[in-house]
């Protein structure tokens, strides 16, 4: 509810106040979800006899735990480095090279620290996420450039392009849930992973079209094209992450179920980040290097 919420107000902030007053707006509830606990709202009191503090069974944390803390430890000191080596060096070969170090990194942890079967779900979600290479650097311009700067473009407004598709998305994201629920639950994994993965590599081919032009010649409206792109893709992209999911599930430790759901989003979010650095440095490969100036249509050349 919360994510459909932020998607269908950040078009609107971002066409009313700009983007920087996104960021701005989101330090506040992280602000107020600080106030009660700073403040006791929970009415905690302090124990002046240990030994008359309740006992926390601590047998799970220190027979597999520690494992665990020590790669979210690591996961997190590749995350911080990969996020300033980004925003501090700007050097895109660079940061590519050093985010696909993260990665390999990353995964020899997840065999040093956790068993096989959880590691290679986990190095299997990594790298099937890396590879899907990110270019939304280019799109966003490509598709919200105004007759200015791209006369043949879509020309999406900022609401548009993030709250709508956004909204779409989001929506279809919980309908793949439900579809896979229904449909797909007693499918074999293996399967699933080998058609969805191709499904959606075709329908990311699809968006040639649009790049291309080719719908505005048959008639197909811009945003017909690609809220339609966007819905199915979501679809099929639930389709490839639930089994993961559904893995993770059974092969969990007592007690570590929340510790094994965050290591997969972890595992699912940094893949996507190398993939933003190796999306960068093909789209600068290949001269794709809009910013919003006058007359940059043939920046999207090769788009």
């Amino acid at each position: 509810v919360m994510s459909l919420l932020a998607v269908g107000t950040v078009g609107i902030v971002i066409s009313t106040l700009g983007a920087r007053w996104v960021f701005a707006i989101c330090c506040i509830p992280i602000f107020i979800g600080a106030i009660p606990v700073a403040s006791n709202m929970m009415g905690d009191t302090r124990v002046k006899d240990r030994n008359s503090c309740c006992h926390t069974d601590t047998t799970i944390l220190r027979k597999q735990g520690w494992d665990y803390t020590y790669l979210a430890v690591l996961m997190t000191v590749l995350g911080l480095g990969l996020a300033n080596s980004g925003v501090f060096y700007n050097n895109i070969k660079f940061n590519m090279v050093l985010a696909i170090m993260c990665g390999l990194v990353t995964i020899l942890g997840f065999y040093r620290y956790t068993p096989l079967m959880i590691a290679k779900v986990n190095a299997f979600t990594l790298i099937q996420t890396l590879f899907s290479m990110s270019i939304e650097g280019a799109t966003f311009y490509f598709f919200t450039d105004g007759p200015e700067q791209y006369p043949d473009g879509p020309h999406f407004s900022d609401w548009f392009y993030t709250t709508a598709i956004g909204l779409v998305a989001a929506g279809t994201a919980i309908l793949g849930i439900v579809l896979f629920n229904l449909y797909l639950g007693n499918m074999k994994y293996r399967t699933i992973f080998l058609w969805s993965t191709l499904v959606y590599s075709s329908l990311s081919l699809l968006n040639i079209i649009v790049y291309l032009r080719w719908n505005v010649a048959w008639g197909v409206p811009d945003k017909l094209f690609v809220l339609g792109s966007a819905a199915l893709q979501t679809v099929i992209k639930e389709f490839n992450y639930m089994p993961a999911v559904m893995i993770m599930s059974r092969l969990c430790p007592k007690g570590l179920e929340a510790t094994m759901f965050a290591l997969l989003a972890s595992a699912s979010n940094l893949g996507s980040n190398i993939s933003n650095y190796s999306g960068a440095f093909l789209l600068d490969v290949m001269g794709v290097r809009p910013n919003g100036s006058k007359n940059e249509g043939h920046q999207f050349e090769n788009l």
